[in-house]
Parts: C-alpha cells; structure tokens; sequence
C-alpha cells in the first residue's frame, strides 16, 4: 500500500525512532521524483510517500498512525 506521508508528528524522525508494527515495514519512500530504500536512520520528510507492506492487519494499524 502507498500512501502519502501526511503527518507532522514524525517529519524529521528516523524510521528506527518510529513505532510501526513489527509485522509490516516501509519497503520504499519517493521524494523529490526519486526512490529510497530506507532503513532504520533514514529520515522521514514533509512530502514522503511510503509503501507499506506486511501483513494485513499490521499494515492498517500503521496506517492509523499516519492519519491525520
């Protein structure tokens, strides 16, 4: 699932720093017309978009985290 990174809580967090569910990750961050592929350092910023995958109810939780 794509979605786009919306919530200021976690600009400028390192992913590790983040309390995504241990069943799914973020498997890529677009920015700036680029891809990433992140890891625990890697620092989230404003216009992100992050695919999330993992297992289906881990994947929603984290997604919950992210609404605003």
């Amino acid at each position: 699932m794509e979605i786009a990174y919306p919530i200021k809580e976690y600009h400028d967090k390192k992913i590790g720093d983040i309390p995504i569910d241990r069943d799914c990750h973020i498997e890529i961050i677009k920015r700036n017309g680029g891809l990433i592929v992140p890891h625990g350092d890697t620092v989230l910023q404003a216009d992100d978009r992050l695919t999330i995958v993992g297992k289906k109810e881990a994947v929603q939780k984290t997604l919950s985290m992210f609404e605003t």
